[in-house]
């Protein structure tokens, strides 16, 4: 037995409550104490048993002290709501949620303790804690969804990848969030289907939008976390940043590839532009050469009219000639965000607007010595300026394509100095009678 002062049952009125409320803080999964003012405990439930490791026989009517409780020992005893660390009878320790408050019934104090064994809770954190600060040290972006798709967490990459931070992107719908008018939303939704459904986690590439809408190509790669008996309680999302790893490399690559294949410039154009509007489907792309005369020539643009391409045709570079003949002309870039009303497109904006194209910009490309020989556009359907990632793009299109004509520049003059050769040669084999 514990030391200490004790009662009999007569001696705390507390103790005589009628049984159904005894019955109900018996079932209490919450240990409940109630102390008098005269800090003896009356009561005390299997709850409270649990939780300090003590029977109610050897605490019922001793000193409150026994509880090891701080808030219990205060002069006067203040309402206290917290989370302590426990010492039990055994030694051991627990974390335990706290709430006293006191009552006064027919002129007696009444303290009454409400304890809860939040160990489990406390650990989670520690180890959610432990998980949040690893997910933070990624350089991926990490998004965690309930099955409804709202987030219920992301990482500290997500922010400095998309601008949101987790208050902001938390109990939002992930595609509400990042998704945009070009976002491949009908392949993610079959990625999510077959995990779902199938347990086949899957990896896309996909084009979404950060805060400001800027476009960011990333690889998903898309998981899901089960109870378990196998149902899906959230998904998970890695997201990497592919836009320049993968998607510029790629220009690169189909440049090259072309150029050893030796494709026509005409075709490797082409295929440039495809790509690029592939990568950015809220443009139309086009390459322009502009020869030693400033005149210009439609080398690709596969989604322009072809009417639109051989009315270009010919035409020469000015201060004022459009968007392309412009920027070859000065040799810097031209953005005309609204080809209606400017200046410089009144005599040429009646083809692009007939079908659709609203802006332009155009980027001049120029060889190793400076000259311009080419230009390198973007059309917008819209009135608009440029993105970042439009002029990532360019930047990486007008140095390519800048290195392919220039080649096919070089192997031409090759072919004309080796043909010339020949002619000079049979001209002096004749004159030598040979």
């Amino acid at each position: 037995m514990l030391p200490g002062p004790t009662m009999s049952a007569s001696d705390a009125s507390v103790t005589d409550m009628p049984d159904v409320l005894r019955a109900v803080l018996e079932c209490a999964n919450d240990g409940i104490v109630i102390v008098d003012d005269a800090h003896r405990i009356t009561h005390f439930n299997a709850g409270a048993e649990r939780i300090w490791k003590l029977a109610r026989a050897d605490v019922l009517g001793r000193d409150a002290a026994i509880l090891t409780l701080k808030c219990l020992q205060a002069d006067p005893v203040a309402d206290f709501r917290d989370e302590i660390s426990l010492m039990r009878r055994d030694g051991s320790r627990i974390k335990a949620r706290i709430a006293l408050s006191s009552t006064t019934i027919d002129g007696a104090t009444h303290h009454i303790v409400f304890a809860r064994d939040v160990t489990a809770d406390a650990e989670r954190r520690v180890r959610i804690g432990l998980l949040n600060a690893v997910s933070d040290q990624t350089n991926r972006a990490v998004i965690i969804t309930d099955v409804e798709q709202n987030i219920v967490y992301v990482n500290s990459a997500f922010t400095g990848l998309f601008g949101y931070s987790s208050g902001e992107a938390e109990g939002r719908r992930a595609g509400g969030l990042i998704a945009g008018c070009h976002t491949d939303r009908k392949s993610v939704a079959r990625l999510i289907k077959r995990l779902i459904h199938d347990g086949q986690r899957g990896e896309a590439e996909v084009l979404v939008y950060d805060k400001s809408g800027e476009e960011i190509w990333v690889c998903a790669r898309i998981d899901a976390f089960r109870d378990k008996k196998g149902r899906v309680r959230h998904i998970f999302a890695l997201l990497e940043d592919i836009t320049e790893t993968k998607q510029l490399r790629s220009l690169q690559q189909l440049i090259m590839g072309a150029l050893a294949d030796e494709l026509p410039i005409t075709e490797i154009a082409d295929r440039l532009c495809r790509h690029v509007e592939e990568i950015a489907p809220d443009v139309v792309c086009s390459l322009l050469h502009v020869d030693a005369a400033g005149l210009i020539h439609p080398l690709g643009g596969p989604s322009l009219p072809d009417d639109y391409s051989r009315a270009l045709e010919g035409i020469a570079i000015g201060p004022d000639v459009g968007s392309c003949g412009t920027a070859a002309f000065y040799g810097e870039p031209v953005l005309a965000t609204d080809l209606d009303t400017d200046p410089r497109w009144q005599p040429y904006k009646a083809m692009p607007l007939a079908v659709g194209l609203r802006a332009c910009w155009s980027t001049p490309v120029k060889a190793k010595d400076g000259r311009v020989i080419a230009t390198f556009a973007f059309y917008y359907r819209e009135p608009r300026a440029p993105s970042n990632w439009h002029r990532r793009i360019v930047e990486a299109c007008v140095a390519l394509g800048a290195f392919a004509i220039e080649r096919k520049e070089a192997r031409a003059e090759i072919a004309r100095l080796a043909y010339h050769d020949i002619l000079t040669g049979c001209r002096t084999a004749r004159s030598c009678g040979t």
